[in-house]
């Protein structure tokens, strides 16, 4: 098993779920089943359903209809799913064959998995216990027959990394890059530069003091890990802020072997060494495991992945006033009515709004929908394939009656907004 750990940059730690897009890396239309499986760990349930919501719209966008990505992406969690679901679930996952390739999960311990084709385990931020024990038993889920090679990633808030910020102490000492400057750099332990090996040769010798000359005056700056290209990439270290260094010394005192395995210079010793094994073991038993295939600190290109894609636009409530804004009235209208009805059957007596059935984000989307070029013959459509991208529940129960009420809502949004803008012309002229 191969052990990669990932930062995850600043602005990306939560509700950020972009770096997951790899799991789906390679996947086409008519062959969903060819990606690796893979089990995804986030300790929050919120986020979990979240991360699940992002997969399956990068799924949808590769070709995917909303069910085949629902039977591709699926979620488990230990209270919010039922025995039978959850047998049900796993006894499919188990297959080889099976087109559920994807599993997130928020807890690992009582779940009765044996799973043998697994070839990705992912802890997603940090682990809830803070335990080295429950990261290493979570990363025990991949590969369970020795046949497999599978990967384990680790990817923890960016601050966890010693290398990826300084001090206020160090930044004062530490020179910055091209920037010539006498001050000694702070002494930290920095991973190896690949092809930098001596071969013992005397222009060798005289190229690494010419290169630790260099480094000493800051004509030369130090390899420093880069969250956007993975672990070991080049980067000039920021000064943690006040809040950052409180989270370090925090997860120092609290969390000292999780702080430790993130820094050591190899994961797998480290693992090792808590686990009370001898070094020149290893995790797959007698195998020897080559440098190459042992992890990202040992080698910098393992597991090495693509560059986040950009940031998606955040969703916005439409302007107060535009046709949009009037959509989202009628909207929010029908969704009340929707609820008054269904709960109504159930002898409910309380009265239950209408974002239960909508949140009143996906809301918002629908409502953005009516754009001047939005007709009454094509608005049915364009809010079908809104409601293409939310949960497949929520679309069955409020979507097709709300793509057949939705000319009325173009009508009755455009006339309002039509009154709005004479009210505010007759208001401009009385003044």
């Amino acid at each position: 098993m191969a052990i990669i750990i990932y930062p995850l940059a600043k602005g990306s730690v939560h509700r950020d779920y972009r770096r997951l897009g790899f799991l789906l890396s390679g996947m086409r239309r008519d062959a969903a089943t060819s990606i690796d499986k893979a089990i995804v760990f986030i300790d929050n349930f919120n986020r979990l359903i979240g991360a699940r919501h992002y997969l399956l719209n990068v799924a949808i966008g590769l070709g995917l209809s909303p069910d085949e990505a629902a039977s591709l992406i699926r979620a488990y969690h230990d209270v919010h799913t039922r025995p039978n679901d959850r047998k049900r679930l796993f006894n499919d996952f188990a297959k080889e064959d099976s087109r559920c390739r994807i599993i997130l999960a928020t807890v690992s311990r009582g779940m009765g998995m044996d799973f043998r084709n697994v070839k990705r385990v992912v802890q997603y931020g940090p682990i809830a216990s803070g335990n080295l024990a429950d990261l290493i038993q979570r990363f025990g889920e991949a590969a369970q027959d020795a046949e497999t090679q599978s990967t384990a990633y680790f990817f923890p808030p960016y601050w966890y990394l010693d290398l990826l910020g300084l001090t206020k102490a160090e930044a004062g000492e530490a020179p910055s890059r091209n920037v010539t400057s006498k001050a000694k750099p702070a002494q930290r332990n920095y991973p190896k530069i690949v092809g930098a090996e001596d071969s013992g040769t005397e222009s060798s010798i005289s190229t690494l003091s010419s290169t630790v000359a260099s480094i000493a005056s800051g004509e030369i700056a130090l390899p420093r890990v880069d969250p956007t290209l993975g672990q070991f990439g080049i980067i000039n270290p920021k000064t943690w802020s006040e809040a950052e260094e409180n989270y370090r010394e925090k997860l120092q005192s609290e969390q000292p072997d999780i702080y430790g395995f993130v820094n050591a210079s190899c994961f797998r010793k480290y693992m090792l060494q808590f686990l009370q094994q001898p070094e020149d073991d290893n995790l797959e038993g007698a195998k020897t495991v080559p440098t190459t295939k042992c992890c990202n600190a040992c080698h910098n290109e393992l597991g090495r992945l693509p560059r986040l894609p950009p940031k998606p636009p955040t969703d916005r409530a439409p302007k107060k006033g535009s046709v949009q804004w009037f959509a989202l009235q009628e909207i929010d209208a029908f969704c009340d009515k929707q609820a008054e009805i269904i709960f109504a059957s159930l002898n409910c007596r309380v009265k239950v709004p209408g974002g239960v059935l909508m949140p009143y984000k996906r809301q918002w989307k629908v409502a953005n929908a009516f754009t001047a070029e939005a007709t009454e013959h094509n608005i049915s459509q364009l809010v079908e394939d809104v409601l293409q991208h939310i949960d497949l529940e929520e679309r069955d129960r409020v979507g097709p009656a709300l793509c057949e009420a939705s000319p009325a809502m173009l009508r009755e949004s455009r006339l309002n907004h039509q009154k709005h803008l004479a009210d505010k012309r007759n208001e401009r002229e009385a003044r």
